[in-house]
């Protein structure tokens, strides 16, 4: 809105008094509140930083239409003022610099000039660097929101847009399936202790899904390999009968291999049934003499 001589001037007589919103501004085409003359010139305009209405001679110089900046001389001339700080922030004790970043957010620099905190601009509490949502290709790799404001935005849009949210998560899945596994492995890896209390709480919760889940488990691996189990079941009777319980897969499998698969006194061919320890026995005895054949170990039955 156009003011005239004498309304441009109260207007700088109101704003010399520290009245920082005089009636009637006018708005440029970036929506920001401008007082022009009956000449169309643009005098005084509202700083974007601190919000008051500042003349062209306390605002920035740009080229631009009216050849004012967003913000006035003061503000960006306090983006360079460092205030000693320290402070307790998150539990944490933060030692510093306080000063403001390119774009006028509140940071706290160390004295290697590494940014250890900064202030949201959604909740405008001042985080430290762990509890700020980062961002890789700003300066101080921080985004301008904490993590916990970002959660709280996506949460509420995860709801919103369920449906699409299921839909993008299972193609991913699909046509990335082993780069989902490796970060699987890793966060595991990186939150080992609280997955495992989450198991035991489970399983203390849930005792017969638990045994149930576990007795597939067994049997699924018998079914693709039953040699371990028949290794326990051989050492478990030597240790009932106080004999050496050291049996391992590999001498079980150089016990069948050398006997053809038969017991090592009757010959019978053996399926199901697991290997007995007079097996061991007496291989432990032919690594040393020959090996007898099949109808000499009957005879000798």
């Amino acid at each position: 809105m156009r003011k005239s001589a004498v309304e441009v001037s109260k207007f700088i007589v109101a704003i010399g008094r520290g009245q920082s919103e005089p009636p009637e501004l006018g708005k440029n085409r970036n929506k920001t509140d401008i007082v022009k003359t009956e000449d169309d010139s643009v005098v005084a305009k509202r700083c974007r930083v601190c919000g008051e209405v500042k003349l062209r001679a306390d605002m920035s110089k740009v080229n631009s239409i009216d050849k004012m900046g967003s913000k006035c001389k003061e503000c960006i001339n306090n983006r360079y003022v460092k205030i000693p700080y320290q402070d307790i922030i998150g539990g944490v004790e933060v030692v510093g610099t306080l000063t403001k970043n390119q774009r006028g957010t509140d940071i706290i620099q160390a004295a290697s000039g590494e940014v250890i905190a900064k202030r949201c601009s959604k909740c405008g509490e001042m985080k430290v660097r762990e509890d700020m949502e980062k961002l890789t290709r700003t300066n101080d790799e921080m985004n301008s929101s904490c993590k916990q404001c970002a959660y709280q935005r996506t949460s509420s849009w995860s709801k919103v847009n369920s449906e699409k949210v299921r839909e993008y998560s299972m193609n991913y899945r699909k046509r990335n399936p082993e780069k989902v596994r490796e970060a699987g492995r890793n966060r595991y890896k990186q939150n080992l202790e609280r997955f495992r209390e989450r198991a035991r709480k489970f399983r203390e919760q849930n005792l017969e899904k638990e045994r149930e889940r576990q007795r597939v488990s067994r049997q699924k691996r018998y079914n693709e390999d039953p040699t371990p189990f028949k290794v326990v079941q051989v050492n478990r009777r030597a240790m009932k009968a106080a004999l050496p319980d050291t049996l391992t897969t590999e001498q079980y499998n150089q016990n069948v291999s050398f006997f053809d698969g038969c017991c090592t006194l009757t010959g019978e061919i053996l399926t199901k049934k697991p290997i007995r320890w007079n097996m061991l026995c007496l291989w432990l005895s032919v690594m040393v003499a020959q090996p007898p054949s099949i109808a000499t170990r009957c005879e000798s039955t």
